[in-house]
């Protein structure tokens, strides 16, 4: 298998384009076709080291090692260490050894293929419970020691997905995450899935060029793509989750109350110094309100940290009436790579890392908008969007993050953003949402995609 996939990225080059069209095809002629289902079966437990899930692991193994020597220094400073100082050690690394076994046998090192919400649903189904009745045996033991591993558990769970999201992010900028696949099927349905896999590369399937009559070469694996399901189908028109019951919604609003006020609070020192920063720049006002649609097309007031001149609007009629290259991206994907209106330095380092966003956790907090759903555009960007795309967007509140925030960012076409905000909508769920807040903060603190 190894050899094959060598030579896979030998013969074949990888698709790299940004347009489906231009990915070429030719059937396939040779190779093991799997359908979608069996390919998950099999390919989830054969790239532990071929594919570098040992990687993953070794990345939950010292995440381990950090809590169980913070269990122990914790033991230490409770005065326990004489006596039962080392349970709560002992039973954290008992836990891990369960933990990591179990996600071994679920195929998560590496998990090619796996949606990352079932992901994030099945790591997180395995570590609490596991961690849970640890906790629990330990508290018959030990009360104190019993709390520690709770825990050292409860810090696990927020910090496995993020060291997970890192962990494959420098392996895809190394360029050894993935496995290379062939498709098969309609030529234009294969372009468009090598797009989509292409832009959703945390799946680690790597779409390549078909081989020609000439090539006698075996490629590793061939998916038929109308089998492929890498999430429940997106398609036209309005059609309500059947995910998200009431009790759901009430959760998902928990959730936004209860992290936006962690964060605003964390985050405040921050929104004090950029807003000194704007103010020494370019004056007054520091903070920009603008009414964009929000759920049900009501208009809502969206406040930001103020990015652009204050005559940013001039400034881009200009340019637009001026420079052809120019209008042509602005009317593709409303972005420009350089765009005029930005202020210099804080403009562009605020926008890349979001924090220009940061005051709209006042509208999180006033029920205006979520944490995660659509984007709030204003009212140009749904101008691309067809009735039953725009009904059925704004058939959810709108939130600061979104799919095709995490998915493709400023590189997309308006195009891209309506299919992301479609497939969100429809198919939307509170795994799903966890997904892509974990997502959010790999971007952001990365800064990938950002213009």
């Amino acid at each position: 298998m190894s050899t094959q996939v060598q030579s896979l990225d030998v013969v074949a080059q990888p698709v790299v384009t940004d347009s489906p069209s231009s990915i070429p095809f030719v059937p396939p002629l040779s190779g093991r076709v799997l359908h979608w289902s069996h390919f998950l079966q099999t390919t989830a437990h054969t790239g532990f080291f071929h594919h570098y899930g040992w990687v993953l692991m070794a990345a939950d193994v010292l995440l381990f090692i950090m809590l169980i020597l913070t269990s122990q220094i914790t033991s230490l400073y409770l005065g326990m260490a004489e006596k039962n100082g080392v349970v709560a050690p002992f039973m954290m690394g008992l836990s891990a050894l369960q933990i990591l076994v179990v996600q071994t046998r679920l195929g998560l090192y590496p998990g090619l293929g796996i949606p990352l919400a079932k992901r994030l649903q099945q790591r997180w189904s395995v570590s609490a419970a596991i961690l849970l009745a640890s906790s629990l045996i330990v508290c018959l033991w030990h009360v104190q020691d019993g709390l520690i591993v709770f825990a050292m558990g409860i810090i696990y769970l927020l910090c496995a997905p993020l060291v997970e999201d890192v962990s494959r992010s420098l392996l895809h900028a190394a360029g050894v995450w993935g496995k290379p696949v062939c498709l098969q099927g309609d030529p234009s349905d294969c372009r468009t899935m090598a797009l989509l896999l292409k832009q959703n590369w945390q799946l680690g399937l790597k779409p390549v060029a078909n081989l020609s009559p000439c090539n006698d070469f075996q490629p590793s694996v061939v998916l038929p793509v109308d089998g492929m399901q890498l999430w429940p189908p997106a398609t036209p028109g309005y059609a309500p989750s059947p995910h998200h019951s009431m009790m759901q919604l009430r959760l998902k609003r928990l959730m936004d109350v209860t992290l936006t006020s962690i964060v605003a609070l964390l985050t405040l020192p921050l929104i004090v110094v950029v807003a000194l920063c704007i103010l020494v720049i370019d004056g007054r006002p520091i903070f920009y309100s603008q009414y964009r649609r929000g759920l049900g097309g009501k208009p809502i007031r969206i406040w930001k940290l103020r990015s652009m001149y204050k005559d940013s609007q001039k400034r881009l009629e200009v340019l637009l009436e001026n420079d052809i290259e120019s209008a042509a991206e602005w009317y593709a994907r409303y972005k420009l790579q350089n765009d005029p209106r930005i202020l210099p330095f804080i403009g562009r380092f605020i926008r890349k890392y979001s924090i220009d966003e940061l005051p709209q956790f006042y509208n999180v907090l006033n029920g205006d908008v979520s944490l995660v759903g659509p984007r709030v555009f204003v009212d140009y960007d749904l101008d691309a969007y067809s009735d039953d795309d725009l009904h059925l967007r704004q058939s959810v509140l709108p939130g600061i993050t979104g799919l095709w925030q995490v998915t493709i960012r400023s590189s997309g076409t308006n195009e891209d953003k309506i299919y992301y905000d479609r497939m969100y909508v429809q198919h939307r769920s509170l795994w799903f949402d966890l997904d892509i807040l974990y997502r959010t903060v790999g971007v952001v603190l990365t800064g990938r995609g950002a213009v």
